[in-house]
């Protein structure tokens, strides 16, 4: 929970009930406001620097987060909120551990997740905001053995993911098509791509899936379209991506290609334009940084579809609201008429902080603006956290911070 010093850049909503009694932890309360946040938590009297016990946060008047720690540990009840005052999710954790997901809901109050226990096993349905069962999970012992995607339109089965014994690192993943036809089968281990077992068309014709074995070679994938349409070519070597990749766009024409290096991008990338011609370039370093422009094609995303995002308090008005109240033009770069977009990247975390800033794309001869971007996002609230099959979870964002001259 180191994170939890840098309370700008928290981005939760989170309540909670009261924790089991620590009567012979010695507290006393604080309280913290900055810029608009309210946070109200206990500290231990023998180290101010761990929390213990009641936790809430709110945002202009209205509550985000209300939980509770165990000596700097999530425990309890924790509830997150829209704003509103509308609930978004309720965990369960237990001295820093997840128990599990007491429910999630949709901003219309739809219910996101359903989750009961039977035993050593866990089950968890994630439904789409439509009220249409979207996943089914089942853990055991924690360890997911089995999950099942469906179509939501028909309900028919998308994918099935399960492991034969809940301890091996090897989960086979078979892929159908709405019609009900196997589209691959391919075996993970760890998560990665390992050998690919099988590849079809929707006619039931094999197609032509690559060559990886253990880890090693080619795997081509298929989008799940009644016209067959590539997906991407990546090539892998000890499970890992290295080496050239393409990913296609819905209409089967190129999207981005380029390199990879032990699953991190390196060198050039081409961008493409959804009519297959060149959009764009970018450059990274070793460190999968980006040097160009950031990509937003469909072909490089990476959305939690079904999910619920993380989200700036008060939504994306509120969130423009605050750049604009915030930010003050560096002296240097408006004297010269310097301007542009610095993009900034960041982890949510689940208890709703920020950490891990960093600048992924900043503006030539313009430091002043880059500095200027960290300063205010360091300075926000606690935004809601993403719910990831009822789950708060931490996830990656990026942020564009625009710096114009009126």
């Amino acid at each position: 929970m180191k994170h939890r010093s840098l309370f700008f850049i928290a981005s939760v909503l989170m309540v909670c009930t009261a924790i089991q009694a620590q009567d012979s932890i010695q507290t006393r309360k604080l309280t913290k406001t900055v810029n608009g946040s309210v946070e109200t938590f206990n500290v231990r009297l023998s180290d101010e620097k761990i929390w213990h016990g009641p936790f809430t946060c709110s945002y202009n008047n209205e509550l985000l987060i209300a939980g509770s720690y165990d000596n700097d540990r999530l425990d309890g009840e924790w509830k997150y909120y829209y704003p509103g005052k509308k609930l978004k999710a309720v965990a369960l954790y237990s001295k820093g551990r997840y128990v599990k997901s007491l429910g999630a809901y949709y901003p219309d109050g739809t219910k996101e997740c359903d989750d009961s226990i039977a035993g050593k096993k866990e089950f968890v349905r994630i439904y789409t905001d439509k009220s249409k069962l979207n996943k089914e999970i089942i853990y055991f012992n924690g360890i997911r053995i089995r999950e099942t995607v469906y179509y939501p339109a028909s309900g028919k089965i998308k994918t099935i993911s399960s492991k034969d014994d809940p301890d091996t690192s090897f989960t086979r993943t078979t892929h159908f098509y709405e019609n009900g036809g196997i589209r691959s089968i391919l075996l993970l281990k760890n998560s990665n791509p390992y050998t690919g077992e099988a590849c079809f068309d929707p006619s039931g014709k094999p197609l032509d899936q690559g060559n990886l074995k253990d880890g090693i070679g080619l795997l081509k994938t298929y989008q799940d379209t009644a016209v067959v349409f590539p997906e991407s070519n990546v090539t892998y070597q000890n499970g890992k991506k290295n080496g050239e990749a393409v990913y296609f766009q819905a209409n089967g024409k190129s999207g981005m290609k380029g390199f990879f290096v032990n699953d991190l991008y390196q060198g050039k990338w081409t961008y493409y334009a959804l009519d297959g011609k060149v959009d764009h370039q970018s450059t990274y370093d070793t460190t999968s940084r980006i040097i160009g422009t950031p990509s937003l094609l469909p072909a490089s995303r990476n959305d939690l579809t079904g999910d619920l995002m993380p989200d700036f308090p008060g939504g994306t008005k509120a969130l423009y609201r605050f750049l604009a109240e915030n930010i003050k033009y560096p002296t240097m770069e408006s004297e010269n008429g310097i301007q542009g977009t610095v993009y900034i990247g960041f982890e949510v975390f689940p208890d709703g902080f920020l950490d891990n800033l960093k600048v992924l794309k900043s503006v030539k001869g313009g430091p002043g603006l880059e500095k200027e971007a960290l300063r205010v996002i360091k300075k926000m609230p606690p935004w809601v956290p993403a719910i990831v099959e009822g789950k708060p979870v931490k996830v990656q964002y990026f942020l564009p911070v625009k710096f114009v001259m009126r």
